[in-house]
C-alpha cells in the first residue's frame, strides 16, 4: 500500500466524524470497513480518536471528535490542503461563504480552520506541520472520493470563476 507523503493545494486531505457517541461509532466504522483506532489526548483539543487501517502498518485514515453538544447529529467533515490557511480564510467571505473558526494552532500537527460556503456546507482548511493528513487513501477503506451535492451548480462555479480572474 503506498504512502501519501503529503497533498497538492486545494486537496482533500483529511476527513473527521463528530459524534456524541464514540464508542458506538468506533465500533460501526470498526465492523463496516475493518477500521482499528488509537487516541490522541491533548490540553488543547482534548481526545481525538484517529481510525487507521487494520494491522501495524495500516496508515491513518481518518478521525472522529465528540460533538460539542449531545443532542446535534453526527457529522462528517473535510478538509482541504492549503499552504496558507489565514489567507486561504480571508477569501472565504468575497466569495459568498463564512469563516467558522480563524485559523487555529492544533500543537505541532498543523494549522486548522473552518468555514462554511455560500449554501451553508461546512468545511475545513488544514496547513499542516507534522501532519500531512491521512496516510492512506485510494485503498479500501480509505478516502477514495469526494463529491459537493449542490443545489444550484451555477453559482459556486461563477463565484469561483471570478474570484480566480482576480488574481492567484
Amino acid at each position: 500500500m503506498p504512502e501519501v507523503l503529503g497533498y497538492a493545494w486545494g486537496r482533500p486531505s483529511w476527513s473527521g466524524l463528530h459524534s456524541s457517541d464514540i464508542e458506538a461509532s468506533k465500533a460501526f466504522y470498526g465492523m463496516l470497513f475493518g477500521w482499528e483506532s488509537y487516541v490522541l489526548s491533548s490540553d488543547l483539543v482534548g481526545d481525538y480518536t484517529v481510525f487507521t487501517l487494520p494491522g501495524p502498518t495500516g496508515g491513518e485514515v481518518s478521525g472522529m471528535s465528540a460533538t460539542t453538544d449531545s443532542s446535534s447529529p453526527a457529522t462528517w467533515l473535510l478538509y482541504f490542503q492549503t499552504p496558507d490557511s489565514q489567507e486561504s480564510l480571508q477569501r472565504v467571505p468575497d466569495l459568498g461563504g463564512r469563516v467558522l473558526l480563524p485559523p487555529t494552532e492544533m500543537e505541532d500537527l498543523g494549522l486548522l480552520g473552518l468555514a462554511q460556503d455560500a449554501e451553508g456546507v461546512e468545511f475545513g482548511l488544514w496547513q499542516p506541520y507534522r501532519h500531512q493528513g491521512a496516510s492512506v487513501v485510494d485503498e479500501p477503506g480509505a478516502l477514495s472520493w469526494v463529491e459537493l451535492a449542490s443545489r444550484d451548480l451555477s453559482a459556486p462555479v461563477a463565484s469561483m470563476r471570478n474570484s480566480w480572474a482576480g488574481g492567484r
